[in-house]
């Protein structure tokens, strides 16, 4: 399974156990994960990080908002770890990454 494939699997995972306000329904198409009835749309792009001793994810997570005329947020994921769960587990504290992009749009 492609590195790319695995991480939209990651994202899915922690939105369903994340539930809450999060809800509806999720699918992939093809490249892509659908989120939240169809509403969202993720892409992901993992970047080459060269060598080192200690292993490091980079990865581009693309979001498609359907409903703001297909605007695209761009999401960088950087970490450290064997596999792509590392990093892609801070996007499982989505209340904290609501509350950072909330400082950055009003800060």
């Amino acid at each position: 399974m492609p590195e790319t494939q695995k991480l939209l699997e990651l994202i899915e995972k922690f939105v369903v156990e994340h539930g809450g306000d999060l809800g509806g329904q999720t699918r992939h198409i093809d490249d892509a994960l659908q989120l939240f009835d169809g509403r969202v749309t993720l892409r992901a792009r993992i970047e080459e990080t060269g060598s080192s001793e200690v292993k490091t994810v980079h990865a581009h997570v693309l979001t498609t908002l359907h409903e703001y005329e297909d605007e695209v947020l761009d999401a960088c994921l950087f970490g450290t770890g064997d596999d792509l769960e590392g990093p892609a587990r801070g996007l499982h504290d989505l209340d904290h990454l609501r509350s950072r992009s909330d400082q950055v749009v009003h800060g």
